[in-house]
């Protein structure tokens, strides 16, 4: 990087290179107003718009008590920063990616390793058996390919095997989307969820997504 480019970022988005993904297509580096951001074709992926989307949720739950954190969807890592700048750093989190090239990128280019604090997993958030019987007392949810939630996200099999792994007063933060057709299935995914949580509704979060915070309910 520059100090040619770093200029240019004041004026408009600077593209630094582009790499390849099995999972997401291509992904841009784009520096803007001196900040690298990471987009994929359709929308920001990390550093950018997404983190203050993701920070809206986090500051609207109540996690001083929380000290094991589950990030599905970890993307290039934005989201630890208002996370652990919410919670601090006692905060021991597992981090779940299926793709290797935003893991890596996240590794390269901002500096996200794994640590006694932080786990990285690159697996497939549709399964969790991985985790054992690790238990969270809050989950952060933000899968996407592209601007599209998977499918499983929506089914009932994913949020019991969850639920599995919440703690009696886990707190859980949605992306819900920015597809119109995503956040009506969100609308609808959280009134079948309305007896085992507590869940607040942000429509047009940053202009576009939906944010749900949720609430585990005593049983």
């Amino acid at each position: 990087m520059g100090m040619l480019e770093k200029i240019k970022s004041y004026f408009g988005p600077v593209t630094l290179k582009t790499v390849q993904s099995q999972f997401n297509g291509p992904l841009d580096l784009v520096m803007l107003e001196g900040k690298i951001l990471l987009d994929s074709k359709h929308t920001n992926y990390s550093y950018g718009s997404l983190e203050r989307v993701l920070e809206f949720g986090i500051k609207r739950c109540n996690l001083q008590s929380a000290k094991q954190a589950l990030i599905l969807g970890l993307g290039a890592g934005s989201v630890l920063r208002p996370l652990t700048k919410q919670l601090g750093k006692e905060l021991k989190i597992d981090a779940v990616e299926i793709d290797p090239v935003l893991i890596q990128l996240a590794k390269d280019e901002y500096g996200i390793l794994e640590s006694s604090a932080l786990t990285i997993h690159q697996k497939d958030a549709s399964k969790l058996d991985f985790l054992n019987n690790a238990m969270f007392d809050f989950v952060l949810i933000d899968l996407f390919i592209d601007t599209k939630i998977p499918e499983f996200v929506f089914e009932k099999s994913f949020w019991v095997e969850l639920c599995n792994h919440l703690s009696p007063h886990a707190t859980l933060v949605f992306n819900g989307g920015l597809l119109m057709e995503d956040k009506q299935r969100s609308r609808e995914l959280a009134i079948q969820l309305d007896k085992e949580f507590d869940i607040q509704l942000y429509d047009k979060v940053e202009g576009f997504n939906l944010v749900l915070c949720m609430k585990k309910k005593n049983a």
